[in-house]
């Protein structure tokens, strides 16, 4: 009995002492509460000093989670996960890392969302950016039915630091040259930047993927719109200024950080969208309805402007001033798209078998042409390598001269062109040179009869103009062998086709040089023509329009070598002499159209000879050709004495 006495009153005592315990933490907390303001203090200083153990003490109180003090914790948290903190102490970086963990763990989610947002719209610190996105998908995670309007914040804000991305510099590179580039700290920033936003969008791709068995996509399409959107804008910049292709000399692809980002980014837009080509025509269509909404907004915003100024004073009341005008998806993003799809057939399965190749070239014409104008030749060659790769598909001779009425087609000839007389690139303008004549001959002997007089209408330029009739030249070999009537390339088709091609601007006094390559192009067409073409059958019709050609060509084209080369050998002599005379030819160098230096007298002289020698081309070849066609005539001439004798 006196041992139970014993242990009652030993548990009396141990629950008062309790008591007081509880008592004292009270007081101890209340007096914490009582001045939070000390308790931020006291973080900031711990923060400052870089003090680790301080700062896990002031997490463990708990205290950080209180209303009054969360806001400024966690802000304070944020501003010191940066790059420098990291590098001068790698150790307390991890610790606020661990801070910043806990209030995601413990803390009002929606509340930390927002100050860790505000923090990356207002630093271009990639560490801090990949640690704070890491923590905005833990949270978004943790509110997976109360997050519709939170996640396409995050989207918008995290997108913001990538659109803040330099784009590389404008090297040029050609060739081999272009594999310099992933030793370029701008692309190499690109490559991990867009490698963390994409592995912050993995979870919620998965979330509606057509993959993925639990999927919730009919009640969460608004999460997949706001997705493709974002990951779309991701071609457009920065990927669609990098070089998404590299090929070694074994003809294996080299995937770069840049490709391999540009795959995952095909990848989760087939997993969002199983039909790549109703997914481009949606988001065009969704691009011209933002485009009528925003300008119906403005249309209001200026209707209430002018119906709330006062007609007496000219004051402007009170008027909301702002417009949330939605951003449509770039054309550039589509256009680099179509380039992963079917340039670099990744995700090719994804685009419908029932569409036929000449049908997906006429779809992707617009973006080829707006690749095709930018200005940054990685771009360019993009455009190129889709337009190739296209018509790689598509068999020679089959492509209709109906598609020539989309101004599509004729504009992409004209960019081509474009390219080929401007592009600063050697590479650009060669793979250009090499497409115009492949794209040409995809067509029906009609749309190639189109093309070739469009392309010299269009042109003045002497070596577009020459490869022009070269290609005149070799299709009237494929007719003259043919036993078809060969139309349109015979009789007054060719006609008017040959009338552009064997063209002296001025006449005489044209300049030969500037137009060299047309002349030698035009001889050896009227050469081939003579020869192959003879009076008697005159299949072409070239013996019936002989004199006009005469007339128009091959005579002032023979009194204007003689005047050149005089003209020449003049000034030849007299610089060599050393005299000078009042007419003496102006030469300098010139660069793109812009004059350089003037040239040294030994590199006039070069130059002059050179002239010289080029004028006895052109005679040799008018003489061969003159000399073919008094041939011609002279056996007609006694095929029919010999007729008329019979």
């Amino acid at each position: 009995m006196c041992v139970l006495n014993g242990i009652r009153q030993s548990v009396a005592v141990l629950h008062r002492e309790c008591v007081v315990l509880d008592i004292v933490l009270e007081v101890i907390m209340a007096d914490l509460m009582a001045d939070p303001l000390e308790y931020i203090k006291d973080l900031q200083v711990s923060l400052k000093v870089r003090d680790s153990v301080e700062f896990r003490r002031l997490v463990q109180t708990k205290q950080a989670l209180q209303p009054g003090i969360f806001w400024d914790f966690a802000t304070e948290i944020c501003k010191h996960l940066t790059n420098a903190i990291y590098e001068e102490a790698a150790v307390f970086f991890e610790t606020c890392e661990e801070g910043l963990k806990y209030l995601i763990e413990n803390g009002n989610p929606k509340e930390l969302l927002i100050i860790i947002l505000e923090h990356i719209d207002d630093d271009r610190d990639d560490l801090k950016y990949r640690t704070l996105m890491e923590a905005t998908q833990a949270i978004l995670l943790k509110i997976p039915t109360r997050r519709v309007k939170s996640l396409d914040i995050a989207l918008e804000t995290l997108f913001g630091h990538i659109a803040s991305l330099e784009q590389p510099d404008e090297c040029g590179l050609e060739g081999e040259e272009k594999k310099l580039l992933e030793g370029d700290p701008k692309v190499a920033r690109i490559g991990e930047v867009v490698k963390l936003f994409l592995q912050f969008l993995r979870p919620f791709v998965w979330e509606v993927s057509v993959n993925n068995p639990n999927n919730a996509r009919e009640k969460n399409g608004h999460q997949v719109r706001e997705l493709t959107r974002c990951i779309l804008k991701l071609l457009s910049h920065p990927l669609l200024y990098v070089d998404l292709s590299h090929t070694d000399d074994t003809g294996q692809v080299t995937k770069t950080l840049c490709r391999t980002d540009a795959e995952i980014t095909v990848q989760y837009l087939s997993q969002l969208h199983t039909n790549f080509h109703k997914l481009i025509m949606s988001t065009l269509d969704s691009n011209a309805h933002i485009e009528r909404e925003n300008w119906m907004k403005q249309e209001r915003k200026r209707t209430r402007i002018e119906d709330n100024i006062d007609k007496q004073d000219g004051i402007l009341d009170d008027v909301d001033m702002d417009l949330e005008l939605e951003e449509p998806v770039p054309e550039d993003s589509l256009a680099c798209f179509s380039y992963l799809v079917h340039g670099e057939q990744i995700g090719r399965r994804n685009w419908p078998c029932v569409y036929s190749h000449t049908y997906t070239l006429c779809h992707c014409l617009p973006f080829i042409k707006r690749l095709l104008r930018k200005r940054e030749s990685l771009v360019i060659y993009k455009g190129i390598f889709l337009a190739e790769a296209i018509l790689d598909n598509i068999p020679r001779k089959t492509l209709l001269a109906d598609l020539l009425e989309l101004d599509e087609t004729t504009d992409f000839v004209l960019v081509l062109i474009d390219i080929m007389l401007h592009c600063s690139v050697t590479e650009l303008r060669q793979l250009a040179v090499k497409l115009l004549p492949y794209f040409i001959n995809k067509f029906t002997l009609q749309g190639r009869y189109k093309l070739m007089e469009f392309v010299l209408h269009k042109t003045s330029h002497s070596g577009i103009a020459s490869l022009v009739v070269k290609m005149i030249k070799d299709q009237l070999a494929a007719v003259l062998k043919s036993k078809d009537s060969g139309k349109p390339f015979v009789g007054a088709s060719l006609e008017k086709l040959v009338s552009f091609a064997l063209k002296l601007p001025e006449g005489a006094t044209s300049d030969l040089l500037d137009q060299s390559d047309r002349i030698m192009a035009g001889l050896n067409l009227v050469r081939f023509l003579v020869l192959s073409d003879s009076p008697t059958v005159n299949k072409t019709g070239v013996w019936s329009r002989l004199e006009i050609i005469e007339g128009e060509f091959l005579n002032p084209l023979k009194t204007g070598i003689n005047m050149s080369r005089a003209h020449y050998d003049m000034e030849l002599k007299n610089i060599k002499s050393g005299r000078k005379t009042s007419d003496e030819i102006e030469m300098n160098v010139n660069v793109n159209g812009v004059n350089s230096l003037e040239m040294s007298e030994q590199e006039k002289v070069q130059v002059l000879q050179n002239a010289v020698v080029t004028f006895d081309l052109m005679e040799s070849v008018h003489g061969r050709v003159s000399e073919i066609i008094s041939a011609q005539k002279n056996a007609q001439k006694t095929d029919n004495s010999a007729s008329v004798s019979v």
